[in-house]
């Protein structure tokens, strides 16, 4: 790469003639010159109003002028409450690099973002905030911890600030690096004063004692022996603590403070250093239900919602993962297969389960990753007549509709039409998906309830007749993989992947109607996409929504005559599912 072939001040000297320059013109003087690491350093005198001069260093980094240079005061005394690293005491003169263009100048940052940041040092923040962006100063972000280290805690929980300090039950994973989860927060009796969910509790098998003490505020320290040194004096119980240890079981203290955890919002943060020859400082992950949800508040509505799920294949798998992600309360998911090696190029998840039942491991997954879904699987062939007894169709169906939508994503004639009839027959949703050979385009379809809501016999008419476009289909865009039972079409991940993800709007679409805060409602109940044209050049994606009712030809049943009056399928491009292949 030419750009970092010789540092930039070489490559381009006209930037580093404009960066002299423009310090000289602004007033502020160059001190010495030098390198940290391998980088520019320069030593200023800046001239700041009400003040003498400050002397900060300020490092270029490598792709200067794409990236801001990093400022800091010589002393390292001189300390800021906010907009300084409590440990680095670099400044922070932006707040994100959105605020930073390649035209702007070291000597911009010093005369006109320095002066604004220094009010913070004699001025109450409060009556600056509007200096700031709306961004809360966490010191917990600056801790350095051990990589890939966790605990868990819920943000919900609230300690009363009167206790100074307890035991903790932790369970944990016992192998390196330390993950666990606060199962139990006590004072230092027996009692109760905070619990972690018993979903998330029960994701780790070990379980240990630990210590938690309270302090005013985070301490300002970055080398975790310290500070457990000073929580050990100032805490006799931790020493104790640490003398009774067993040598084959961790050994952490939980330390909880006030820490501002959005802009001028105060409440208890927590650190965790895992005590040893060298303590190092534990993340606090933050993974209770509001945790969860924050980042999502529109899908608040389906956190009491549950959805069966027929097909765990390149469609139905990805969909039923979005689904836990969103939070969904019980998910139901009905599949007989199991993952075959070669079909994981379309399957979220690789050879590490090969040969595993789709079902079981779509339930490991939610499991363990988004514990406050429940995953009910059914391996089960529905409509095949030599179940065992416990998956046969009169023991499993009734348990799948009751749910609040059904989401068929067999792309199966026998399942969509048995599984629309019974839906509408329980007075529920019925949604269906299906993508076409070669991933050239796909479909998505809602059966809502009422007699005059179009239903799945009436989409057959409608693209029997035309009136819904055909997602177009690569000609000869199917094989029979070495080994395989049956045909399975071609098509990468990526294609089909845009036909679950729009299957998953729509139906957490329906899940949160009537709710005005919440995932809005659509007014159309179809849609196709075209994802190449036809002669199979790729297209940016282009989906046509349909709003439409009953077709007038159809006896389908949702209008409550006979089950069987359906057109025949229209949809001839349709992928077969994962009851006939394992795809």
């Amino acid at each position: 790469m030419k750009t970092l072939e010789a540092p930039w001040w070489v490559t381009r000297p006209e930037i580093y003639a404009r960066e002299i320059e423009d310090l000289r013109a602004r007033g502020i003087k160059l001190v010495n010159q030098g390198r940290w690491r391998s980088e520019l350093l320069l030593k200023l005198d800046v001239p700041i109003e009400g003040m003498e001069d400050l002397r900060v260093d300020a490092v270029y980094p490598p792709l200067y002028p794409y990236f801001r240079p990093q400022v800091q005061p010589d002393d390292t005394s001189f300390t800021l409450n906010r907009h300084q690293h409590p440990f680095g005491k670099h400044f922070c003169l932006l707040a994100n690099s959105e605020k930073w263009h390649s035209s702007y100048t070291l000597g911009w940052l010093l005369q006109v973002q320095l002066p604004e940041v220094l009010k913070f040092r004699t001025r109450d923040a409060a009556e600056l905030k509007n200096l700031e962006e709306p961004i809360g100063e966490s010191v917990a972000n600056y801790y350095k911890y051990e990589e890939d280290a966790c605990v868990f805690t819920d943000s919900a929980w609230q300690l009363d600030p009167a206790i100074p300090e307890g035991k903790l039950r932790l369970a944990y994973c016992d192998r390196a690096p330390f993950r666990g989860v606060v199962k139990l927060v006590y004072d230092s009796g027996e009692q109760v004063l905070a619990q972690a969910p018993s979903a998330l509790a029960s994701l780790f098998a070990d379980e240990v004692w630990a210590r938690w003490v309270r302090v005013e505020e985070a301490i300002r320290e970055e080398n975790a022996a310290v500070i457990l040194d000073m929580l050990d004096k100032r805490f006799p119980e931790l020493a104790r603590h640490q003398a009774k240890k067993k040598s084959d079981r961790p050994l952490v203290t939980g330390i909880v403070f006030r820490d501002e955890l959005q802009q001028g919002v105060y409440g208890d943060n927590w650190v965790f250093i895992r005590r040893g020859a060298k303590p190092k400082f534990i993340r606090n992950s933050r993974a209770g239900p509001s945790d969860f949800g924050a980042r999502v508040p529109e899908l608040a509505p389906v956190r009491a919602k549950t959805v069966t799920t027929l097909g765990l294949g390149s469609l139905g798998m990805p969909s039923a993962m979005e689904f836990a992600r969103a939070g969904l309360h019980h998910i139901k998911a009905a599949d007989y297969d199991f993952v075959d090696a070669g079909s994981t190029v379309r399957w979220p998840i690789g050879l590490s389960v090969a040969g595993l039942k789709k079902v079981a491991v779509l339930k490991d997954f939610v499991a363990r990753n988004y514990p406050y879904t429940i995953v009910t699987p059914f391996q089960s062939h529905i409509g095949h007549v030599f179940n065992e007894l416990e998956a046969a169709d009169q023991v499993v169906i009734p348990q799948l509709l009751d749910a609040d939508l059904v989401y068929d994503a067999t792309a199966d004639w026998e399942v969509n039409h048995a599984f629309s009839t019974l839906a509408a027959e329980r007075g529920i949703p019925y949604l269906c998906i299906s993508t076409t050979p070669g991933g050239w385009g796909g479909l998505v379809f809602r059966q809502r309830v009422g007699p005059e809501r179009a239903c799945w016999s009436c989409l057959q008419h409608y693209l029997t007749d035309e009136s819904i476009e055909t997602p177009r289909a690569k000609p000869g865009g199917t094989l029979q993989p070495v080994g395989c039972a049956s045909a399975t079409f071609t098509g990468a991940s990526f294609e089909g992947g845009m036909i679950a993800l729009m299957g998953v709007r729509l139906a957490i679409s329906t899940l949160c109607a009537g709710r005005d805060d919440a995932y809005p409602d659509v007014d159309w109940d179809c849609a196709v996409a075209q994802l190449r044209d036809e002669n199979g050049q790729v297209l940016a994606p282009s989906w046509r929504p349909y709003v439409i009712a009953r077709h007038s030809n159809c006896h389908g049943p949702t209008h409550k005559t006979h089950a069987m009056d359906a057109a025949a399928p229209a949809h001839a491009n349709a992928v077969p599912g994962d009851r006939e292949v394992p795809a």
